[in-house]
């Protein structure tokens, strides 16, 4: 079956409680990189999360290394058996988190959004530009040794062909 189901947390005040909200899309994977299996992860794998920074970089530059297992409030069990209770999940059926982040924003973002709400919460107004036609994103999380888990994503923006 293809398709992502992911949870995308609301930052929030802190005393607001969580909520899960299940989105499911049809994406073209052909292109992706390599799946990882937790037994692949070793030690990184603990209570159905994975604990290792996800490196994302902006045209080259450092744009954020945040814990993926921490302030995770919904481990992968909890996102599998949600989604299942209102859809099958068949062989193949790809269960992402959504949006890595953390509370200690010294890690960076993974998500334009979530820098620029730091950045309004903190400054009053968002630094941080939207991309532009030309611009690359890359993303990877390595193990302890070193090596990449998944394979790099790396995506360029550009202007779509008019018809």
């Amino acid at each position: 079956m293809p398709g992502c189901f992911h949870s995308r947390p609301m930052r929030q005040a802190p005393s607001a409680r969580q909520h899960l909200v299940l989105d499911q899309a049809d994406y073209d994977l052909q292109d992706r990189a390599a799946d990882a299996t937790p037994d692949e992860l070793g030690d990184a794998w603990q209570d159905s999360k994975v604990h290792l920074p996800l490196v994302t970089h902006v045209n080259g530059a450092w744009f954020g290394a945040p814990e993926a297992g921490v302030d995770m409030h919904f481990n992968f069990a909890q996102l599998v058996a949600h989604a299942a209770r209102t859809r099958p999940l068949g062989a193949g059926a790809i269960v992402g988190s959504g949006t890595i982040a953390n509370e200690d924003t010294s890690k960076g973002a993974s998500c334009f959004a979530e820098q620029r709400t730091v950045e309004t919460l903190r400054d009053g107004k968002p630094s941080t530009p939207f991309m532009s036609f030309g611009d690359v994103v890359r993303i990877e999380m390595f193990d302890a040794a070193g090596e990449s888990i998944f394979g790099a994503i790396e995506q360029r923006i550009e202007q779509a062909a008019r018809p």
